[in-house]
């Protein structure tokens, strides 16, 4: 189970230890016979132990099935590459993608000087459309990159998106 969010909300944090653990999470996958389930809007901000105990059992269980039994699916979409068309940076996904709630959030976008600010966001199919009024030439973005982020993006089979950024 991938750490979910914790701590106190914010909109920026590219300097986040508990992102950059649930990065290191992520990339363990590489490793034969492993899984992970993303729990990243499941946690409590003032309790490190999400309260949504059947939330977390049933998304354990389905990459289970999945991986080590072949029964079912656990199909969340992965974050692939990046392009930059003039100010907009445009993530890739193997997957379509939904956001929950309204527009999509979560997403901050950074240029050349390494500062990253709150991205606005839309939705075209596998591609997720990144613009802040701050950024002149997009270099780098994250998504759900804080300890507690806000954040909203889903597979069509409503399972969360994992956090990740475009660059270290």
């Amino acid at each position: 189970m991938q750490l979910a969010n914790y701590l106190k909300p914010e909109e920026v944090q590219p300097d986040s230890k508990w992102a950059a653990l649930r990065e290191a999470q992520s990339h363990s996958l590489h490793l034969p016979n492993t899984g992970m389930a993303c729990a990243i809007d499941l946690g409590e901000a003032y309790d490190i132990h999400p309260k949504n105990k059947q939330e977390v059992g049933r998304r354990l269980a389905q990459v289970s099935l999945a991986n080590t039994y072949k029964k079912g699916t656990y199909n969340v979409p992965t974050y692939v590459g990046y392009r930059i068309s003039g100010r907009t940076l445009i993530l890739s996904f193997d997957r379509e993608v939904v956001a929950k709630d309204g527009d999509p959030k979560g997403f901050i976008l950074a240029g050349p000087d390494g500062k990253y600010h709150p991205a606005k966001a839309s939705i075209q199919g596998k591609e997720v459309i990144l613009q802040a009024d701050e950024v002149e030439i997009p270099t780098a973005a994250c998504y759900a990159w804080a300890d507690n982020p806000v954040c909203n993006l889903y597979g069509t089979s409503g399972l969360p998106v994992v956090p990740f950024r475009t660059r270290k």
